[in-house]
This record gives C-alpha cells, structure tokens and sequence, in this order.
C-alpha cells in the first residue's frame, strides 16, 4: 500500500481572494495528483476548506505547505484559473447644475429682468459662469443648450460666498447673485423691491423717499467704487416711489 501525505497549499490572488489546492501527496508518484482547490475570502477560510476536502477524499491529519510542491506553483486547469471578473465601473455622479443670477432695469419703472449664468467650474478663489444666461423659467427645459467650449466669467468666490452676491466689471458692469430672489431684490420682511432698494419701510414722505434716494445713491455711485446696476437700481426705485408718492398727495 503506498504511503499518502495529504497536504494543501493557499495563496493570496487578489483582495478577499484566496486560492487553495488540495494534494494527495504520494512519494512514488512524480506528478502528486490534485484533490480539489477553490477560493475563499480569508485565510483560515481556505485552510478550513482544504481539509474539508481531503477529508472528503478520506485523507485526514494533513499538512499545509507554505510553497506548492517542489517549489513550483500548483498546477491549476484553465477553467478553475481563470481571473475574477473585474467590477464594472462605476458612472460617473452627474452634479446637479448651479447657476448665479443678474439682473438689468429696463428705461421704464418695470420690474428688473433677470438672467441665470450657469456654474461651470469651481476653484478655491475663482467660480467661473457662462456669459451666456438663460431666463430663469428656462432652467430645467430644453432650452438649456450649453455647449461644452461656452466663454466663461471669473468671479471672487469667497467674497461670493461671504456677501451672497459679487460685483463683476467683465460681464456689462453686473452684480451676480448666489439666489433669483436676491437678483430681484425682494424681501417679504421689508416691504415691495423699490423700497428695500431705498432702504426704507412704507408708508414713506415725500421726503424721507429723497433723503434716502441722496444716501443710496452716494453709496452705489460708481465714481466711488459702486455698482453701476445697483446705481440704475437705486434710481429707478426713487422714479417709482416719487410717482406713487405724488399720486398719493393728489
């Protein structure tokens, strides 16, 4: 009766990959015949099943080995060798689209036409725009028809980010603005446009409409670094509030 010297060997082939080969290690036999070989996640896991499967086979008290036999890598068939598929790729998150707002006043005392500049890139100090806006109704259609080479605006994102809005001399002297509601410059606390324009809270005088008129407008004059939409901004609110406040005298 030969004699027989059960062994296995286990090897990692990849991350959570073990490969194990089972051996009926006989001595007059040059080619030692595999019992059986898989995979398992963790070491132990392939040792477990190494003997498992020797004891299978009716081979028990069974070594391990830390080489394959005769120092050469086990012989494995083509189809038990083959490579574990490799995870598909992930695709790529889309980031839900950002946009900045302006706003332009027309001659007549109408509400201010806004525009939404989409965000195209984001650095630590700069956040670029499209000089090409969309109306605001049109976010979300078919309209939005940005093509990947559109020409750009560079804005102060920190300053941005700390005051809401920014001034940009390089898109038709404009103030951009992170919200449409800022752009529009309403807020429900303070009362309609023209007067949170002014500062003021209706009911307002005639004169306290022109006083604060003289103090807005000394404040946004572009000689003195203003804005010059925030200055036509100032004036078309001091149009409408003295219009509405003549008619009011009447």
């Amino acid at each position: 009766m030969s004699e027989q010297h059960p062994a296995w060997t286990r090897k990692r082939v990849g991350r959570n990959r073990v490969h194990w080969v089972a051996y009926n290690d006989r001595v007059e036999s040059p080619d030692r015949r595999i019992i059986d070989q898989g995979y398992a996640t963790t070491l132990p896991e392939a040792d477990s099943a190494a003997k498992a499967a020797l004891a299978a086979a009716g081979l028990y008290q069974a070594r391990r080995l830390s080489t394959g036999f005769g120092g050469s890598r086990p012989r494995v068939p083509a189809e038990k060798a083959e490579r574990p598929a490799r995870p598909a790729p992930r695709p790529p998150q889309s980031r839900p689209r950002e946009y900045l707002y302006t706003r332009r006043h027309s001659d007549q005392d109408e509400s201010p036409l806004i525009a939404a500049h989409l965000v195209v890139k984001k650095t630590a100090k700069r956040i670029y725009v499209t000089r090409r806006t969309i109306g605001p109704d049109q976010i979300g259609t078919d309209d939005e028809n940005w093509t990947s080479d559109e020409k750009t605006i560079p804005l102060d994102r920190i300053r941005l980010e700390r005051e809401g809005s920014v001034y940009s001399s390089g898109h038709r002297h404009s103030d951009f603005y992170t919200t449409r509601d800022a752009a529009i410059g309403e807020n429900p606390a303070s009362g309609p446009e023209p007067f949170v324009v002014l500062r003021l809270r209706p009911p307002c005088t005639l004169d306290e409409i022109k006083d604060a008129y003289r103090t807005r407008a000394k404040e946004v004059h572009p000689d003195r670094g203003g804005s010059p939409t925030d200055f036509q901004a100032v004036e078309a609110a001091y149009r409408r509030l003295v219009q509405e406040a003549e008619v009011a005298e009447r």
